[in-house]
């Protein structure tokens, strides 16, 4: 995946449950499944606990990108899946995560 582009960018806010998205309605079945509402925001958030970050979903044609940048954040990017597959999708995760980092730093 180089030069990896996101489609999507998603916000959730721990603090106030709050979701905020930009970009266009890529995989909107995988935003809503991991931030569709405040049970799943705090599950995802559960998962991630202990796990080393970023952790990838893929769905069809996307992969998602899950990190949390702060205590009170978790910030998902989306992607088209191409041909590089696994790998290329975990490079493109740990530079898109530093990005993201950078960010909220």
């Amino acid at each position: 995946m180089a030069a990896a582009c996101l489609e999507r960018l998603v916000i959730a806010n721990l603090l106030t449950d709050e979701v905020s998205s930009w970009g266009n309605a890529s995989g909107e079945d995988l935003v809503r499944t991991l931030v569709g509402d405040s049970e799943s925001v705090r599950a995802l958030d559960a998962s991630l606990e202990g796990q080393r970050l970023p952790r990838l979903w893929r769905q069809g044609e996307f992969t998602c990108i899950v990190s949390k940048p702060t205590n009170d954040a978790l910030v998902l990017g989306l992607l088209r899946t191409d041909a590089s597959g696994v790998v290329g999708a975990y490079h493109a995760s740990r530079a898109i995560d530093d990005a993201i980092k950078a960010l909220f730093s």
